[in-house]
Formats: C-alpha cells, structure tokens, sequence
C-alpha cells in the first residue's frame, strides 16, 4: 500500500531513471527509417529532457518541490509510456478447477474492465495535474481534463460499487471544479490534499481487487472535505458539480436551434413535469425506444445491460448535445442521462428537453454517481422524473421505475428494418455477475443481446425467435451447455446457429465433450477478455453469413 505520511522522499533516483527512458526514446527514434518515425517525438523527448534538467538544478530541498517533482515524475513517465510502453504483464494464472464459483469469476471480469480503464484514466490524469501544479497559472484546461478523469472513475466504481474510490474520486473532483469556479490569480492549490488522493488511488487499482485501506481513506477524506470546504468559501457555489457547457457554435440550422432553446430553457420558470401524456391510440407497428446519455462507454454499456430485461431497442448518446441531435432523428420513448457530462450536462438536457414541444412528454431519468441534495432538487426543478444514484440501480430498482415510466410513456414507430441489421446474441447462464460480464465484453460490438438463466429458457427463445448466434454456460441448472447444444444440433430450425460453450474447468475431457455436442468454440472463462470473446464472436458470425 502507499504510504500516506505527510514525509516525502528525494526523488533523485526517480529523476536518474526517467532521464534514461528519455534518452532511450530520443535513441530509439533515431534509429528508425524516417518513414516510420513519428513527426515531432524527437522534439517532445528532447524538450521533456531539459524539462527534468531544470527540475533537477532547481533542487528538491523542501516538501513543495519534492511534491512537484513527483507530480511531474508521474505525468512524465505517462507520456514515455504512451510513446515506448513498457511490456505488458503476464496474465494471472488461471484459478484450478473449482477455486472461484462462476459468480466470483464474473465480478473479477467487472473488476479487470474497471481496472484497466482507470489505470488509462490515471495516466492521464498525471499528465493534466501537471499543468494544475506546474506553470504561473492553473490551466483551465488542466482543471477541466482533470476533472473530466476523475469522473470517468467516480461513475465507473460507484456502478461496481468501490464506494470508497468512488467517493475519493469524486471529492478530488469536486476540488478541482471549484478551483475552476475561482478567478485564475485567487486560485490556491491544494497540493497534499490531491497527491495523497491519486496515490491512493492508484494504490487501488494495481491491486486486484481494489481494496482500499480503510485508515487511509479516512485520511485522505478529511484532507480532501478540508480543502474543498476552503474553495468553498472562496468560490461558494450553489452546486459542488461541473458546470454545464453551452452547445457548441452552430454550422447548421439544426445547431441554431440546439441554441435557441437551451436560451429558452434558461430564460423559462423552472418546470414541474406533471407526468400526463398523450398514448398512441393504435399500438400496431409501433414500440418503445431508450435512450442512454453518459460520457462514458463502460456506465452506458453497464446501464443497458441492467435493462436488457425490458427486451426494448436502447441507443446510446455519450452527451446532451449529441442526445438532442440523436432525438432531432428519431424520437424516443424514455431518456436516462448522466448528470456531470461535457458540452451538454443533464441537468441542462432536461431543461431544453421540456422546452421543445415536441420532446416534452418524453419521462426522463437522472443518474449520478454521488448523492447531493441540491443537484437533486435542481434535476427535478428542470423537469426530471426520477433521480438514481449510479451505485444502487442492480437489484431490480432501475428496472422497476422505467417499468413504471413506460406505462406512461410514448409509443414511437417501429424501426423493425434497420434492427434487423443488428446481428442478435443469446446469452445462458445462471450466474448474474457472469451474464453480466459477457454482456459488457460484448458491449463493445454492435449486436442486440439477450440473457437467459438457464438451458431450457434458451432452447425456448432460439425456437421462438431469430438469433445469429448462442453463449452458453457449461454448468447450469436444469440443463446443462453441452445438453443445450445437442438440443440445438437436433432441431432442423436452429441446428445452423454457431455455439460458443464457456467454462471454469479447463480440461481435455471437458473440451471433447464440447466438440461432440457441437459446439463451434470452447472457451474459459477467465481467458475471454481483453477482446478474445468479441474477435470470437466476429468471427463466427462472419462465417455464418
């Protein structure tokens, strides 16, 4: 674990080591064929080397240069990483048969994908606290790419629920918007408060399961409430959240019209949705569409997954403006947005949302990943009909009140042409965390994915419906996956579909009773990701066409 002690080390041997990466990368480069060298590296590395050599002159005699060094030393060895990365880890061995129930085995898959993104996110993270606390001034952009990092992690571990990087992450967020918030001269950088918090953070991700010391966190909260609640008395806002950024300059008529009425919306009385709609009078040829808004791929695809259940047709917009462009094409039944997102927040999504007439009736959702009374009561002063904290939407909870708001809710035509281009996946398996794990593996790809919790479920959807392709647990209740595949060989109306059996017993036997079942792949389950299973399954289907 890191050490948390106020004391800082001299961070000579780190200077050494970086400055030989560097000289290693400007080496490297010169070797190569013109052709093949990157424009301007040389120049990058050259500059970054008298940048350590300045820091070296300098000295590191007290704790606030020994502290800027170290931040420097982390944004630096990120950006010699991007350039010349370091060998990759060898993967974990894989537990033996029977160590990990498949449920356990699902969450690891959750925690790796965390892990993996929040390390890239901390990469980045170092190389934007460089221009917090290196320069005359505090970059706004620093402050804003900052940020945006830190949210990215909060939303991601509150939906696993790592409550404690969530909130560590989140009140270093919370620091760095109210920074922005000040005038660039009146700006004091909290310097301890937010080093300790990257630490642990980053502590928290190399470990494989990303425990958190509980001392520490306790620690490195009161450091962080202390400076934040001190940027609050010198910026005091109404909000502790980013604020949301106006639309873009327009290059069209339809980004004119974005700008027009997010100015009505702001100019207009807050709106209290009152929930009565108009329904359809005929429902022949029409369904019910969602749309998820969230800046970042991993929540987005772990929100759709929770509601595959509802079997409905779900897009995904990645911010408001880009949601109000995606809602200008096509309309949609229910909206389900982020709070904190860049270019267009939600809470200024549902502003514009129920001041376009046509758009109005739609129920709308926030999602954050951190509860604030004010923010709440802002979302529903803007027109929301319900507000989720990320961290508690398993469990059924998120399913139910957008089963509520459906029976409320517009009905849109049917795009039955276009979904039919969409290449469909039935997934078995018993174990939630597992189907949750595959289903976010397969988040990445453009196909509709259907769950089921066992082989006799299956077997009765592939009867009933078109799928292009099955998933199958091997050990399941009822029936098992090589049971489901012989079922699936025998019937003359889904013998065709390709078959990928998954399994925790990796074993020669295990592997030819597969075969014989007639299964196209057979695969383990703790050797799937890093996109295997989606090459897999492109392939597959690829073959089937």
């Amino acid at each position: 674990m890191v050490d948390m002690s106020t004391q800082s080390h001299d961070p000579s041997i780190e200077f050494s080591t970086t400055r030989q990466r560097l000289t290693e990368l400007i080496e490297r480069e010169s070797e190569l064929d013109e052709s093949e060298r990157l424009p301007g590296l040389d120049a990058i590395a050259s500059g970054l080397e008298q940048l350590v050599e300045a820091m070296e002159d300098k000295g590191f005699e007290d704790e606030t240069q020994r502290t800027r060094a170290e931040v420097l030393l982390q944004g630096l060895d990120a950006i010699i990483a991007y350039f010349a990365p370091e060998p990759a880890e060898q993967e974990a061995p894989e537990p033996a048969p029977g160590a990990a129930s498949s449920t356990e085995l699902g969450l690891e898959q959750f925690i790796s994908a965390f892990r993996n993104e929040a390390q890239k996110r901390l990469s980045g993270l170092s190389i934007s606290m460089m221009g917090i606390f290196h320069g005359e001034d505090t970059s706004n952009q620093a402050l804003d790419s900052s940020a945006g990092h830190l949210h990215a992690i909060r939303g991601s571990a509150a939906m696993l629920n790592l409550t404690d990087i969530a909130e560590i992450s989140g009140l270093m967020e919370q620091v760095l918007v109210s920074m922005r918030k000040l005038d660039p001269d009146e700006r004091s950088v909290p310097t301890k408060a937010l080093m300790t918090g990257y630490k642990l953070l980053e502590s928290a991700v190399k470990d494989k399961d990303c425990y958190v010391d509980p001392a520490e966190v306790v620690e490195v909260l009161e450091d962080l409430h202390e400076s934040f609640e001190h940027l609050l008395e010198d910026s005091s806002p109404s909000i502790p959240t980013i604020e949301p950024t106006p639309p873009p300059e327009p290059s069209g008529e339809y980004e004119l019209d974005l700008i027009e009425a997010a100015k009505r919306a702001e100019a207009d009385e807050p709106v209290g949705y009152d929930g009565v709609l108009t329904q359809t009078s005929s429902l022949e040829g029409m369904e019910q569409r969602i749309l998820i808004v969230d800046d970042v791929d991993t929540i987005a695809a772990s929100v759709g997954f929770v509601l595959s259940d509802l079997d409905l047709p779900i897009d995904i917009a990645s911010h408001g403006v880009e949601a109000l462009e995606m809602l200008k094409e096509r309309p949609y039944s229910l909206i389900i947005s982020d709070v904190a997102m860049p270019r267009m927040d939600g809470i200024a999504l549902t502003r514009v949302v129920r001041a376009e007439q046509e758009l109005q009736d739609i129920p709308l959702i926030l999602l954050t990943s951190l509860d604030h009374p004010s923010e709440r009561d802002a979302g529903f002063d803007a027109g929301a009909n319900d507000y989720i904290i990320k961290g508690s939407i398993g469990g059924g909870e998120l399913v139910n009140r957008v089963r509520e708001l459906l029976k409320i809710a517009p009905f849109v035509p049917r795009e039955s042409l276009k979904r039919k281009t969409r290449q469909r996946i039935l997934v078995a398996e018993d174990a939630e965390t597992v189907a949750a794990s595959i289903a976010f593996l397969l988040s990445a790809g453009d196909y509709d994915i259907t769950l089921t919790s066992n082989g006799h479920e299956a077997l009765t959807r592939l009867e009933r419906e078109d799928f292009d392709l099955l998933i199958s647990d091997w050990q399941m209740p009822s029936m098992t996956g090589d049971e489901l595949a012989r079922a699936v060989r025998a019937s003359a109306h889904i013998k065709q579909i390709p078959i990928i059996l998954l399994t925790s017993l990796d074993s020669d036997e295990v592997r030819q009773q597969g075969r014989e079942a007639g299964a196209n792949k057979f695969l383990v389950k703790g050797k799937i990701g890093g996109g295997a299973l989606l090459d897999i399954v492109s392939e597959l289907l690829d073959a089937a066409r």
